[in-house]
This record gives structure tokens, sequence and C-alpha cells, in this order.
């Protein structure tokens, strides 16, 4: 049986609860809880908080950093940033940040930067 969840926080409290249950979240919903994978928080290996849920391997892989910008686990899908027509004012200036050093610092923090 499905359940749909209103967010990923509930899909992750969801999962916690219920020993039967499987679930697909975004990465950054679960980067403290993933064996070998270093975080800001944590050095590597070793999360801040205890983990609610076992992240998977997936074709013997785990969705380390690494793996995701080399293309090398499975379940990885771009994010697009999308506009109704050409980006200006603060949109540009969102986009700019994004691509910028510090705005790739906060996206490797949960997934694979773009540059």
């Amino acid at each position: 049986t499905a359940v749909v969840m209103p967010t990923s926080e509930d899909v992750v409290d969801f999962v916690s609860k219920n020993p039967a249950a499987l679930a697909y979240v975004s990465r950054s919903h679960v980067v403290d809880w993933i064996p070998g994978e270093e975080t800001a928080d944590a050095g590597e290996g070793e999360s801040t908080a205890p983990a609610p849920v076992k992240v998977v391997r997936v074709e013997g892989q785990y969705p380390l950093r690494e793996a995701i910008a080399g293309q090398e686990y499975a379940l990885t899908q771009p994010l697009y940033l999308i506009t109704n027509g050409a980006p200006a004012g603060r949109v540009r200036q969102f986009i700019d940040f994004v691509l910028s050093p510090a705005g790739q610092a906060i996206v490797a923090r949960y997934h694979a930067p773009i540059r």
C-alpha cells in the first residue's frame, strides 16, 4: 500500500516508526545518516544525531557526494532552475548566487555541486 506524505520530513518520520516501510527522499533529508559521508556538522561516519532511518545501498553504492557527481549512484536526478521568461532582477541575482562559490558551498552541503 502506498502512503503519500506532505513533506520529506513526514516521510522520514513515518519510515522511522514503521519497520516495514521503504521510501524515497532527497539526499538532503538523510545526509547526516549516510555511512561514510562527511558532513559539515560531523566528521566522516560520525553523525551528530542518532539515525532514525537507515540509508540503503543501491547497486552496492551509498548516495555519497562523489558517487552522485560521478554518476555512479543509480537513483540520481538533475535539479533544474526554471523561470517564466528571461531571469531578471532578484531572480537573476539568486541564480548568480546559486552558481557562485558561496552558493555552491551551500549546495555541496546537501548535494553534488556543479562547480
